[in-house]
């Protein structure tokens, strides 16, 4: 084995809850997520398990009721968009789970806000970048994690579109950033969060999106969505992934409605991180 390879063990086996980033752009967020290869796979004999996921945009958590409903939930996977750092920091700490924040800007009271996930499996590796509003000129994050399963590597993205634009040029390019980490990728994946579809011209942009990678939008029953001029802002889009249930609960707690999904990966072959064209990445990997 070499240096590096045990270096990374040890990493992770001293990493605190708090998860680091690792890579702040799509072009090096994909050059960790091919590295993860030389780091072996999951167990290929485990059976895969039923997992909950949770995706929510927690208006700050104005309503502080919010955090005893998503711990009720006890879900393994909680991605939020509108997230407040510190808040999320001492929620993980209480569910015993690992916290990783990706900020966006400040709030008048001086809070970090952003988009986090909290989850109880094991986290590789992390990365995250900022898109700015043209309007507001405030930051909107797109999180990446790749998380380890009983037999599989899921690649969780977690995005806050920005809102106001005059056209979509602007949604088009957060949408292409994760294009650059997903494309070809063959393990399982989650791209979630409060997309600001709230048009048709906004969400053709989605859709198309959709069909380029291949990715399924779900389906909610019930579905509590928030729908301005008709359009839902929020969604779950999923690949190599089966789904079990999904559902939007209605609740008061924020002006969005929880996505709530419970999921399974395959049985895949290779379930191993992996890319189909891995020539594909022209830059040397760094060092660690």
């Amino acid at each position: 084995m070499k240096l590096s390879h045990i270096t990374l063990c040890v990493l992770l086996a001293i990493t605190a809850k708090s998860y680091a980033i690792e890579a702040t752009t799509p072009a090096s967020c994909r050059q960790q997520l091919y590295q993860l290869t030389e780091y072996g796979s999951p167990d290929k004999t485990k059976a895969p398990e039923p997992l909950m996921l949770l995706v929510w945009n927690v208006q700050k958590f104005a309503d502080p009721s919010a955090l005893a409903w998503l711990e009720e939930r006890s879900a393994q996977i909680i991605m939020t968009q509108e997230s407040i750092a510190s808040i999320q920091r001492d929620f993980a700490e209480n569910l015993n789970a690992t916290d990783t924040f990706s900020p966006g800007y400040r709030t008048f009271d001086n809070e970090t806000s952003g988009v986090g996930i909290v989850t109880t499996l094991e986290t590789l590796m992390s990365c995250a970048w900022q898109h700015e509003e043209p309007w507001l000129l405030t930051p909107k994050a797109t999180l990446v994690s790749a998380l380890r399963t009983a037999n599989q590597i899921l690649l969780a993205v977690n995005l806050h579109a920005i809102n106001f634009s005059l056209g979509t040029q602007e949604l088009q390019e957060q949408l292409d950033a994760i294009s650059k980490v997903i494309d070809q990728y063959t393990g399982p994946i989650v791209v979630a969060g409060d997309f600001n579809t709230w048009s048709k011209a906004r969400t053709e942009i989605l859709q198309r999106f959709i069909q380029r990678h291949e990715l399924t939008a779900t389906n909610f029953d019930p579905d509590y969505r928030v729908r301005p001029f008709s359009y839902p802002l929020d969604h779950i889009l999923t690949k190599n992934l089966e789904v079990l249930t999904a559902q939007s609960e209605h609740s008061e707690l924020s002006d969005h409605t929880p996505l709530m999904m419970t999921i399974r990966t395959s049985q895949a072959a290779s379930p191993e991180l992996a890319f189909r064209r891995p020539t594909e990445i022209e830059r040397p990997l760094p060092k660690r």
